[in-house]
């Protein structure tokens, strides 16, 4: 049960309801997210899984082989299960022919400049095509992995490399272009059979031996360094999904153990030489394993959906305190400040204040002196600033801040899109930082003078507005940025209520969140896309004591933005994986038309919470990878990748021009 929250929202609807009670109409109990776990995001593009807890294997010593860091994908097109990818698992299998005819064409090229060197080239590429098609279509797992103590006195760590091909003659083939690609580089490449394994190859070297070959007779093969002189550890390791995962097999695991990660670091600054730097490092990694000692991560695909859960284990029983004083849970009324038709919204429950006292005092312990005695010296140090400005950036800003945030893009608010984006702090002492703000815009109006008036801060009377008149608006005003005279199409503006600060990309924006915080309108819990979504969660197994975050993604509506975009991707994915010679290999349409992508897709959703001494994050996405990146991209969120991706081809083509 969440604790009682003075808010502006929706109070006349009634009593404050914990967020689990939301969708009694669907008799599915879940939870949200926390927000100290909210950088592990669900993965919901890909379709493909982070792992669970390692249970250890073993090497046949006494000694027991920690996973300090593991990675495993079931291949390439494992997370593309939905109908709605099957074109784009028709293009990765056809890539891999597409691969094998490179060879010949780019050496031709290579050809017209440097006769000379086009057999090398074929060479090389004929060596690296069987590798690249086997990454596409073989599980693979990473690991680093710490065998313990050997005879020198260090630890035996291990980083590999394992593609289970499922052929021993496809791991043997891999072998021999390995070496022959490292003897056509270098001739006399020092290649020798390995003391531990006949049928690998390796190179010794002053921190240890690299190393290569089959790992088995079933045709896994494992590529990586060893630098204990113990050879390989190539054992499959042991990853148990979180217990949210039951019944979901995983199509992609990470397993972190930050504990032993700290080992390793350690060691390897050791082997440097480096003594000041170890101990500084010993000393920080003792601090910070006041966090997540293991962090797991699965996904899996069931029932239509893409399922993600991070589990970040073995917290700190004070810092798992700190979390829980800092955080409360979500209510219902605090999603009445999100409108209906929002497409994509967070909003979460944190005390900034308390975790600033938190580590004070923890800070305060390791200096060995007294909490007031640095608030003391903090103050001198800002008290130059406070003369300057008139503001004190603690006790006249942090220390009125509330504890419910909330952030989100909506139709109402402006069509959808970044400019409709609406920035809540729920919980505030709105006179105290009314006051505040009226005294730096006063400061900011003052300077303002040195360009030239083309920037101010507006004071607006919005009491007029309809809609508006009873909304507790101090002052019945609000605030924007502003450039008289300059045709610059930004203003963001702020309002504050008695409880509310409430900020916007624009004034329009900023009217219509006003309105919706003053109640009375239907909100994200109304919303046919959230439903659907929050009733996904119920085929987890989800705490929902303590619900301290949520994510909401609406992907159906955000298709319509995204599609052209992801339309050009799945046509350049078609070309380039077609065969300028073999015109009866077409891998068809990799994207569905937009009516068929449309049909049936599924919101996502993400939740967080503390269970024990864990932080748990659980999310649902659409099944299908092409459903979630075309989201993604509708919201923005692809934009950055693609403008890289559409730069390094225009350089690559720019230097062949040259």
């Amino acid at each position: 049960m969440g604790t009682e929250k003075t808010q502006t929202c929706s109070r006349e609807e009634g009593e404050m309801r914990p967020i689990s009670r939301l969708m009694n109409r669907t008799a599915v109990k879940m939870p949200l997210i926390g927000m100290i776990n909210g950088a592990l995001l669900v993965g919901p593009i890909a379709g493909v899984s982070l792992a669970g807890p390692a249970p250890v294997p073993t090497t046949g010593d006494e000694q027991e082989s920690v996973p300090v860091f593991v990675m495993r994908c079931a291949g390439a097109t494992a997370g593309l299960q939905d109908p709605k990818d099957a074109g784009l698992r028709r293009a990765m299998e056809a890539l891999q022919l597409r691969i094998g005819e490179l060879p010949a064409e780019i050496s031709g090229l290579v050809a017209l400049e440097d006769p000379g060197k086009a057999h090398e080239a074929r060479q090389a590429l004929e060596l690296i095509a069987p590798w690249v098609a086997t990454f596409l279509s073989s599980p693979v797992e990473f690991a680093l992995i710490d065998n313990g103590e050997n005879d020198f006195g260090v630890n035996d760590i291990d980083l590999r490399l394992v593609l289970d091909t499922g052929n021993p003659d496809k791991a043997a083939q891999l072998t021999n272009s390995l070496s022959n690609l490292l003897r056509l580089a270098n001739p006399t490449f020092p290649l020798t059979p390995t003391d531990y394994d006949p049928n690998q190859l390796g190179v010794t070297t002053p921190f240890g031996t690299g190393m290569f070959g089959p790992a088995d007779d079933d045709g896994r093969f494992v590529i990586g360094f060893d630098l204990g002189g113990d050879g390989l550890n190539a054992n499959p390791v042991a990853l148990t999904a979180p217990p949210e995962m039951d019944g979901i097999d995983p199509t992609m695991q990470v397993h972190v153990n930050l504990e032993a990660a700290t080992d390793v670091v350690t060691q390897f600054i050791g082997m440097a030489g480096n003594q000041q730097a170890m101990a500084a490092f010993t000393e920080q990694s003792g601090q910070m394993l006041q966090g997540p000692k293991v962090i797991n991560s699965a996904t899996g695909y069931k029932n239509g959906r893409t399922v993600t859960v991070t589990r970040s284990e073995g917290i700190n029983e004070q810092f798992i305190g700190m979390m829980n004083d800092a955080s409360s849970a979500i209510e219902t009324a605090d999603l009445a400040m999100i409108p209906v038709d929002a497409r994509t919204a967070q909003i979460a429950s944190f005390d900034f204040n308390s975790l600033i006292d938190v580590m004070a005092v923890q800070i305060a312990d390791r200096m060995g002196r007294e909490v007031d005695e640095l608030w003391d010296e903090l103050d001198m140090h800002l008290d130059p600033i406070v003369q300057q400005i008139g503001v004190h950036p603690i006790h006249d800003v942090l220390d009125h801040l509330g504890t419910t945030w909330v952030m989100y893009t909506s139709d109402t608010t402006g069509g959808g899109g970044m400019a409709s984006t609406v920035f809540i702090n729920g919980g505030v002492n709105g006179p105290a930082l009314h006051d505040s703000f009226s005294r730096l815009t006063t400061l900011a109006n003052s300077l303002s003078a040195q360009a030239m008036g083309y920037v101010r801060v507006s004071s607006w009377d919005v009491s007029e507005i309809e809609g508006l008149a009873g909304s507790e608006l101090l002052d019945g005003s609000a605030f924007s940025i502003q450039f008289p005279g300059l045709p610059i199409p930004l203003e963001l503006s702020m309002a504050l209520t008695e409880d509310q600060m409430v900020m916007a990309m624009s004034p329009q924006a900023l009217v219509e969140a006003v309105r919706q915080c003053n109640g009375g309108h239907e909100s994200l819990v109304d919303s046919p896309g959230f439903q659907d979504a929050w009733e996904s969660l119920g085929m987890l197994k989800v705490n929902t004591d303590q619900i301290t975050q949520l994510r909401f993604m609406d992907t159906p509506r955000l298709l319509d933005r995204g599609y052209p975009m992801m339309q050009l991707v799945g046509t350049a994915i078609a070309n380039a994986v077609r065969s300028p010679s073999d015109f009866t290999r077409d891998p068809g349409l990799v994207m569905p038309t937009y009516n068929e992508l449309r049909e049936g897709a599924h919101a996502s959703v993400s939740v967080t919470y503390v269970d024990g001494n864990d932080v748990v994050q659980i999310g649902t996405s659409d099944g299908s990878c092409l459903v979630n990146a075309t989201g993604m991209a509708g919201s923005g969120g692809l934009l950055p990748l693609l403008l890289l991706g559409g730069g390094l081809a225009a350089m690559g083509a720019a230097d062949q021009m040259h």
